[in-house]
């Protein structure tokens, strides 16, 4: 689990999570769908691009997640 916290702050010094109201892909097609208060840019975070070791933390993360392992 403290992976997991850890990738997260990561993420979030990357400033790859960020907060507030955003429209997703989905509210193309359900406009009315309540906006998302969390965006998670992984493409080009703000403050620079992710690791080599972010990036496989997150592969790793999901991988796990698809597994049902945490």
């Amino acid at each position: 689990m403290m992976e997991k916290q850890q990738l997260a702050v990561e993420l979030y010094n990357a400033g790859a999570i960020q907060f507030g109201a955003y429209q997703l892909k989905m509210h193309e097609e359900h406009p009315d769908a309540p906006l998302s208060p969390i965006y998670i840019n992984l493409r080009m975070p703000p403050k620079g691009v992710l690791t080599e070791e972010t990036i496989e933390k997150i592969g790793t993360a999901l991988y796990e997640e698809t597994l049902g392992q945490s």
